[in-house]
């Protein structure tokens, strides 16, 4: 797989013998196209998704009780749109999380899922904040050493920060980055 910027001018390289080329890549469980956006995984989703709805229903229709129904929606439909978000959640497009979001929002109106259930923004949101804070408090954590340098002690009184990392050039599409950034303001 050979990954490019949309515009890019650049010939693709010749094709090595025996050596296949290809558009798209499962790794880990997450879909990764040649030109980084997550739709292929994103339908992915949908349609795994859309089978466990088919199996929650038959259990409702066997007399599964509404708390049960929740428990193993959550089990099942939710962990599977959140696994491994932190590392594409940055990534999506918005029309792709809307499509998210509208799994969820059917799953509350089958009454699969509580109506006070968090939206996948949330959801995400609380992912991303776990996996920071176990970085940082974790030095020999995998991501720890991708984490900028500390910053160094200051005699102002300023404001507390989550972290005392000096701050990379913001951007939102890569996890230490957006973490970083994230309620700095």
């Amino acid at each position: 797989m050979i990954i490019s910027r949309p515009r890019n001018t650049h010939p693709t390289p010749p094709t090595i013998p025996n050596i296949i080329r290809v558009n798209s890549l499962k790794i880990l469980g997450v879909i990764l196209q040649d030109n980084l956006k997550l739709s292929a995984h994103i339908d992915h989703l949908a349609a795994s998704c859309s089978s466990s709805f088919y199996a929650i229903r038959k259990l409702k229709a066997h007399g599964f009780s509404p708390s049960s129904i929740h428990h193993i929606t959550k089990a099942t439909t939710v962990s599977k749109l959140l696994y491994a978000s932190p590392s594409w959640w940055g990534l999506t497009q918005a029309s792709d999380k809307d499509r998210l979001e509208r799994i969820l929002r059917r799953a509350k109106r089958l009454d699969y899922l509580e109506q006070s259930f968090p939206t996948v923004q949330e959801l995400a949101n609380i992912a991303d904040s776990k996996l920071l804070l176990s970085t940082l408090l974790n030095t020999k954590h995998v991501l720890y050493q991708l984490l900028p340098p500390l910053r160094p002690p200051s005699t102002l009184q300023l404001r507390q920060r989550a972290h005392n990392h000096t701050l990379p050039p913001k951007n939102n599409k890569h996890f230490i980055s957006r973490m970083l950034y994230k309620n700095i303001y």
